[in-house]
């Protein structure tokens, strides 16, 4: 049996019985997601586990919705599964949230692509290290290889690695504001030199001596050509 708000969110008529139908539910799975809704609930009544997952369904009238389930098979005697219970959420305005988010982050990530943008989050605490696929190119980095800040060393320019480790320490100093600014030279592994603007901000944790680097996240953009202009603007003044 089902309840009234199941049957309308599947867009059936109301029932006073409740009488209702596998075929009836398994029509208004979305084409797209049956099978793997379908191959869901064979595997939770075969392991006896919760049946849950988020899919489409189509209504009568056209309309698609985003739905999450949460059932189990109840089983006789014999371990023949004889009912399902549980209850189905509708999800529709978080999977189009979602939808919406990932859109932007994708716009986003292709702007900074256009731009030459390269962004990297680091995490202190855990010790995890993220580089976009802009700042893998910026430092020639293939993207089976695990992100390290040793390979940022290594790539600095011999002539500003010691300064720039003094702005890194600077920025990672719990005493001050954690900001970080930088012009700076890369070498790729062509031995190309590029020019880098680099910008981060770091956020502490915990108080007085306490108080530790928590999280890293920042930018990096090429400015190799605009280098190059001013470079032979100063020598065309000369």
């Amino acid at each position: 049996a089902w309840s009234v708000s199941y049957l309308r969110l599947l867009g059936y008529p109301v029932n006073p019985t409740g009488r209702a139908s596998y075929e009836m539910w398994s029509s208004r799975l979305h084409p797209e997601d049956r099978a793997g809704v379908l191959a869901a609930l064979r595997r939770a009544e075969r392991e006896r586990t919760l049946f849950r997952c988020e899919h489409r369904v189509l209504r009568a009238d056209g309309e698609v919705l985003w739905l999450e389930p949460r059932c189990r098979f109840l089983y006789d005697a014999t371990g023949k599964a004889t009912r399902l219970v549980g209850v189905c959420l509708e999800i529709t305005a978080r999977k189009q949230a979602e939808e919406r988010l990932a859109k932007r982050e994708t716009q986003l990530e292709l702007a900074m692509r256009i731009v030459g943008l390269g962004t990297f989050d680091h995490d202190h605490l855990n010790h995890r290290l993220y580089w976009s696929g802009q700042m893998r190119e910026i430092h020639d980095v293939p993207p089976g290889v695990e992100p390290e800040l040793a390979l940022l060393q290594e790539h600095l320019h011999p002539e500003d690695r010691e300064s720039l480790q003094a702005a890194f320490d600077a920025a990672q100093d719990p005493n001050g504001p954690g900001t970080f600014s930088a012009e700076y030279r890369i070498l790729r592994s062509n031995g190309e030199v590029r020019w880098i603007v680099g910008r981060s901000q770091t956020f502490f944790t915990g108080e007085g001596a306490q108080r530790r680097p928590e999280r890293t996240v920042g930018a990096e953009l090429d400015v190799t050509e605009r280098k190059r202009i001013e470079m032979d603007l100063r020598t065309a003044d000369r």
